[in-house]
């Protein structure tokens, strides 16, 4: 994702509104980005090896857990803002004055909800010998997300550090064993990191 202060630090499409999800995309979230207060929460969420689901079950299906995933997000609480970042296919939330730890509690219950989320997907089974036609079996898939969320540390922080240390807390989600969220608090601290289910 990675992108500051309306600059986008890779040459990407920026668009408005992301096609597939129908979400608010780069364009929309620079926007919202350059004039947010100095107290906010940002998650960065991504549906867990994302990659191989793509990979194993075909960019349709993929796309439709996407929405899927979407849909979830959009009914989030605490009033955040969900946007669609196609790079590495990673939502954005932002919740203005809130704290990461009400963040938290707000996308652990999208969390919870996307483990229920299923999809009826057709497959063909590889045909035998003599067989005219492939076998079309169906059976049902899901996925789980993470998320890392991190505010500013200090009043002059730049954009470019808070969705690092969101990036870094989503990717230490995922390494930790997926599924979770992780809280990225201040090197000052005693932790640099708190994990949910675990712990709010």
């Amino acid at each position: 994702m990675l992108l500051a202060l309306g600059t986008v630090l890779e040459p990407r499409p920026m668009v408005h509104r992301d096609p597939v999800t129908g979400l608010p995309a780069s364009l929309e979230f620079n926007k919202m980005m350059r004039h947010l207060s100095r107290h906010y929460a940002l998650a960065c969420v991504a549906i867990d090896d994302f990659r191989s689901f793509r990979q194993e079950q075909g960019a349709e299906v993929a796309d439709r857990m996407l929405r899927r995933v979407a849909q979830e997000l959009a009914k989030i609480g605490g009033g955040g803002r969900v946007f669609y970042l196609m790079r590495d296919h990673q939502f954005a939330v932002v919740f203005r004055h809130k704290s990461p730890e009400t963040a938290a509690s707000h996308l652990d219950v999208v969390r919870r909800a996307v483990e229920h989320v299923t999809l009826d997907v057709k497959v063909a089974q590889p045909t035998k010998s003599g067989q005219k036609a492939p076998v079309i079996v169906q059976r049902t898939v899901g996925g789980t997300i993470s998320a890392g969320i991190a505010e500013p540390q200090r009043a002059d922080v730049d954009l470019f550090n808070v969705l690092r240390d969101a990036e870094d807390s989503l990717r230490r989600a995922q390494h930790e064993g997926m599924n979770r969220i992780v809280v990225h608090v201040s090197a000052d601290a005693s932790s640099v990191v708190r994990s949910v289910p675990e712990a709010i």
